[in-house]
């Protein structure tokens, strides 16, 4: 079996896109591997809005 490489995954789970992304580049200065859009920040500030973490 491969030696697994473990990763850190964030959800955003907020409602306010501008504390997510504030959030987010604290996580990926700090180390995450992975942001995930949450569903409470899509239904709050629709689909569209996940352009800012790409």
């Amino acid at each position: 079996m491969k030696d697994m490489e473990t990763k850190l995954q964030l959800a955003l789970d907020f409602v306010e896109l501008k504390r997510a992304i504030k959030v987010a580049h604290e996580a990926v200065e700090g180390g995450v591997d992975w942001i995930e859009a949450g569903t409470p920040l899509i239904k709050s500030e629709g689909v569209g809005n996940a352009k800012h973490f790409v």
